[in-house]
């Protein structure tokens, strides 16, 4: 049994598709990569398995129940958290009024203080700036942020969208590493990413995609010796 799986769903915004007959699953402890250009229909799959938004056709479940219908505050209590792309913090609030913001919800509640030693011991840059309004961040430093209290929310299943957009190469490779490092926590990842070769590099598998359809899928190995990915995408 799969920890999450969509089956043939599709999204529209209003009259034009965005999502065709998307098919995907991911398992407990993977790290899942989707990738594609800009308008690819990325972010409207983190959105349809978060909740935000409602799909027109197809089936989403997780952990073996149907949740198509589920809203999204209810996705939240079982596990499904999503770190947004552009991060969405509160601004003026401190950073550390951020994080308890992501214990808000009943699953977070549980382990708050557990959790929040986790988070501030994966990022000490965050304690160190804990009184800090989140706005004074330098970009990198916002981007652990949101990852930061995502997991404050206890995820099962953690979906980022464009974690490493706007960072420089240092912050990228920080991120990654802690990517790995929540990984190998338990945490499911799934990694929405223009970055394709470091994502890719560092996941099990694979979906390209490609105006709203799946056109390519493999081990993150398989997919970056593709020779029509490595074209389209890596521009080799």
């Amino acid at each position: 049994m799969h920890l999450l799986e969509l089956n043939q769903v599709s999204v529209s915004y209003d009259a034009v598709s965005a999502l065709q007959e998307c098919s995907i699953y991911i398992d407990e402890g993977e790290m899942i990569s989707i990738v594609g250009s800009n308008g690819a229909g990325k972010t409207t799959v983190c959105k349809a398995i978060s909740g935000v938004l409602d799909i027109r056709g197809g089936e989403v479940s997780f952990d073996g129940k149907d949740i198509t219908k589920v809203p999204g505050y209810d996705r939240v209590e079982l596990g499904i958290i999503q770190c947004p792309e552009g991060r969405h913090l509160f601004p003026d609030m401190t950073v550390m009024e951020n994080l308890e913001m992501g214990a808000y919800c009943k699953r977070g509640r549980r382990d708050a203080g557990e959790n929040l030693k986790y988070v501030l011991g994966l990022f000490p840059l965050l304690e160190e700036r804990s009184g800090q309004a989140a706005r004074t961040l330098s970009g990198g430093e916002q981007q652990m942020l949101a990852i930061g209290r995502s997991l404050m929310s206890d995820p099962r299943l953690l979906i980022l969208d464009e974690p490493s957009l706007g960072l420089s190469p240092v912050n990228v490779q920080l991120i990654f590493s802690k990517l790995g490092e929540i990984r190998a926590r338990g945490t499911t990842i799934l990694l929405v990413e223009q970055n394709v070769e470091k994502s890719l590099r560092n996941s099990d598998r694979g979906y390209a995609l490609e105006n709203g359809r799946i056109v390519l899928t493999g081990t993150g190995k398989e997919l970056l010796e593709n020779e029509d990915l490595k074209r389209v995408y890596l521009g080799m």
